[in-house]
């Protein structure tokens, strides 16, 4: 398993045919300037949650002392699942897991000042129900709530307001089959619902992440389906929850959005996933919009494979996600600036490959590994892993030329002189 990568560097080429002293103050300043970048990838540590079912991972987030990473666990003699929550401390090492519901499944979780609220679904009779879950900074169950609308619901995204709130998308659909509509909710702190608002298309829509404008509002990303096609859907809403505007970002092949960031100026980065020709597998899906929704760039980065997950670091952002490889699933991750550049890439055993950001001002990753051994009731853990991109030489062998040359050129200063004609610089 290989976890390092590097970022590859190439450095002009210069032909020299007068003054070369000249070329050999280049040379210097490209080692002073230019020595180092962050382009290799440290491993802090990694940790493994076991159990005796299939453990899959659904979301992680750091709080103020731990992480909380929630999954669902699937026994193969029942055939039923559950979900669980479950916190991490900082070295990887369980610290407790008080969270187990039947029949439910958690989509995402936020971080609040007391610890976290996790959203999702859970069932009630026939049909689904939203949930609301408030955990403590160690993992322990404060409060539930839930809430029930005509048909089958849950929720699929949260994120924070700036007066202490959270904005939570949802979906419904009947199991007559009629279209699913956008439930939009805002709640307070422990889960009491402020203001709801319900957004009806003659299509079905899906919402799956949701990030803050720094404008005010909230912009809701995730997909559409129109005459058997996916495409990507955005959503601008504003601070009481009413439409700012909708788009459909369509193309030749099926498409959605998975997560979206802030982006420096005022514009947001969204990631997604993009039908792959002539196969069952995706490439992934990177642009930028502007706060009015339009497209600023767009990347399609083939061979890498679903896109699950997003965050920003350092003058740029990571994205993890899922490949599959003859038959065998990797994680992947992917590191594109703010223009679109890719910087650096790697690969690692397991799938599902979510992120979040890290203690270690890195980031951590979690995903589903399957079992060398049996296990009683499955064959997968959730792994975690904990990266730091440090500083290294862009590239030693070119540095070590780079120095070489200018020796050299400085050797041919000595012997034939700075003036010598012979010597031009193009």
């Amino acid at each position: 398993m290989c976890l390092r990568s590097r970022v590859k560097s190439l450095a002009p080429q210069l032909r020299i045919q007068r003054n070369p002293s000249i070329v050999l103050w280049v040379f210097i300043l490209i080692l002073l300037i230019f020595p180092f970048v962050y382009g290799e990838l440290e491993v802090i540590w990694n940790s493994t949650i076991t159990g005796s079912e299939s453990e899959s991972p659904l979301s992680i987030e750091k709080g103020s002392d731990n992480y909380l990473v929630i999954g669902t666990a699937w026994s193969s003699t029942t055939l039923t699942d559950r979900f669980f929550a479950v916190a991490i401390d900082r070295y990887g090492r369980l610290v407790t897991e008080d969270v187990s519901l039947n029949h439910s499944y958690g989509s995402c979780i936020a971080e609040t000042r007391e610890g976290f609220i996790i959203v999702g679904s859970t069932m009630v009779g026939e049909d689904f129900d939203i949930f609301f879950l408030g955990l403590d900074s160690f993992g322990y169950k404060r409060w539930m709530r839930t809430y029930s609308y005509p048909y089958s619901q849950g929720a699929s995204c949260i994120t924070p307001t700036f007066d202490d709130c959270f904005i939570v998308g949802a979906y419904n659909y009947s199991m007559e089959g009629e279209f699913g509509d956008i439930w939009l909710l805002k709640t307070d702190i422990d889960g009491s619902i402020t203001w709801q608002k319900t957004i009806t298309h003659p299509y079905p829509v899906g919402l799956k992440d949701v990030v803050t404008c720094s404008d005010g509002g909230y912009l809701f990303v995730g997909s559409s389906s129109e005459d058997g096609q996916n495409n990507v859907y955005l959503l601008r809403i504003s601070e009481e929850g009413d439409p700012l505007w909708e788009k459909t970002v369509k193309d030749p092949r099926s498409c959605w959005a998975t997560s979206i960031i802030p982006d420096l100026d005022d514009g947001f980065i969204v990631v997604g996933e993009i039908e792959r020709r002539n196969s069952w597998y995706p490439d992934t899906l990177v642009f930028k919009i502007n706060g009015a929704g339009e497209t600023v760039w767009e990347y399609t980065l083939s061979g890498f494979g679903s896109a699950q997950d997003m965050i920003p670091l350092r003058e740029g952002f990571v994205v993890s996600g899922t490949s599959s490889i003859y038959g065998r699933y990797q994680s992947f991750l992917i590191k594109i600036d703010y223009d679109g550049n890719q910087l650096w890439n790697m690969t690692y055993e397991g799938n599902i490959g979510l992120i979040t950001e890290s203690f270690e001002e890195g980031f951590i990753v979690t995903g589903r590994i399957f079992t060398e051994e049996p296990k009683p009731f499955g064959d997968s853990d959730i792994f975690l892993a904990s990266f730091a991109e440090t500083q290294k030489p862009i590239n030693e062998n070119l540095i070590h030329l780079i120095i070489i040359t200018g020796i050299i050129t400085w050797y041919s200063v000595r012997i034939n002189g700075v003036n010598d004609p012979a010597y031009k610089l193009s």
